[in-house]
């Protein structure tokens, strides 16, 4: 797929394909659909999700986010170390702070799943029900090799389904 959206090249194309991928149906998060009823064990949602409606404003938060990052995209940039050993930076937390507190306004009945928040103890309770679940920059490492490999991670879970996702390549812009 990354292939195909690279050898199109143009933003016409771009946008069609952004299009068609939002159009795609979820057959396994029937409470999207609009239906009354409900699958055994999903829980109950306090206001219906219109993914449609939800796609744009995240991806704004993840592009506000991408920004942040770039702001420490330089060879000075502080590391230090998680209690798994796994590094953390500045541009980590600065994500962090702009996509939480984006998405609660967004969605105030779902909680988010952090993970700078996760490593520093603060883990909401989720249940089955809707959570986001955001790593503020994926690939760290590659972050700190400045060779532009991480991204910006941004998802919508139901009943433990997957049903929105965001990825941002903060350095080509791409989603």
């Amino acid at each position: 797929w990354r292939e195909g959206v690279r050898g199109r090249g143009t933003a016409e194309h771009k946008e069609r394909d952004l299009e068609s991928r939002r159009a795609i149906p979820l057959p396994l998060a029937p409470s999207l659909k609009g239906r009354g009823d409900k699958m055994e064990g999903e829980a109950p949602l306090a206001h219906p999700i219109k993914l449609n409606d939800l796609f744009d404003p995240v991806v704004r938060i993840a592009r506000a986010a991408g920004r942040a990052i770039l702001e420490h995209y330089h060879p000075e940039v502080t590391r230090s170390d998680k209690a798994d050993g796994s590094p953390v930076t500045a541009a980590d937390h600065a994500s962090e702070a702009i996509i939480i507190p984006a998405l609660t306004a967004l969605t105030p009945d779902a909680p988010v799943v952090a993970e700078e928040a996760f490593a520093a103890g603060r883990v909401p309770e989720v249940g089955t029900g809707r959570h986001w679940l955001v790593d503020p920059l994926d690939g760290t490492k590659e972050f700190l090799k400045a060779n532009g490999e991480f991204t910006v991670n941004i998802g919508l879970v139901e009943n433990h389904v997957p049903i929105l996702g965001v990825l941002l390549a903060p350095v080509s812009g791409e989603i």
